[in-house]
C-alpha cells in the first residue's frame, strides 16, 4: 500500500521505456510493468526511410532535356522554298499544337525585294514566312 510499484522493479529496466511510460510506471503493479517492459523491448524499432540517392549531373541533364522536350517543340516552317534558319528555333508545345492559318499572300510578292533574297539565302525560311504572314 505505501510502497511505490517501481520499487520492486530492478533499476535499469525502466530505462528501456520511453519517458512518457516511465511517468506512468508508478501507477502500475510490478507484474504489469514487467510485462509492459517485455512487450516494449520486443517491438520492432521504426527506422526513418532512407532518402533517395542524389542524381548525378548527367542524370539531371537528361531529366532537364526530357522535360524541355515535353514543353518545347522544334519550329518547322511551312514554306517549301528557302534555306533553313541557321539557329535552333523552338516554340512552346502548346503553341506548336495549333497550326498557322493557310498562307494566302502570293509568294511572288517576294520578288519586290529582289530575286537574291530567296536565291542567295539572305533570309531563312523562318524569316521569309514572317514577311509573307506580315504582308497577308
Amino acid at each position: 500500500p505505501g510502497m511505490d510499484a517501481t520499487s520492486s522493479i530492478p533499476p535499469g529496466l525502466l530505462s528501456v521505456l520511453p519517458p512518457n511510460l516511465q511517468a506512468v510506471a508508478s501507477a502500475l503493479d510490478p507484474g504489469t510493468l514487467a510485462r509492459l517492459i517485455e512487450i516494449h523491448s520486443q517491438a520492432p524499432t521504426k527506422l526513418a526511410p532512407e532518402p533517395p540517392p542524389k542524381p548525378d549531373a548527367e542524370t539531371v541533364s537528361n531529366q532537364v532535356t526530357t522535360a524541355a522536350a515535353k514543353v518545347f517543340e522544334t519550329y518547322k516552317s511551312s514554306l517549301t522554298f528557302g534555306l533553313p534558319h541557321p539557329g535552333d528555333i523552338a516554340e512552346s508545345g502548346l503553341l506548336s499544337s495549333v497550326p498557322l492559318p493557310p498562307l494566302t499572300y502570293p509568294t511572288d510578292g517576294l520578288d519586290a525585294f529582289g530575286g537574291t533574297i530567296v536565291g542567295e539565302g539572305k533570309l531563312s525560311k523562318l524569316q521569309l514566312e514572317g514577311v509573307l504572314y506580315a504582308g497577308q
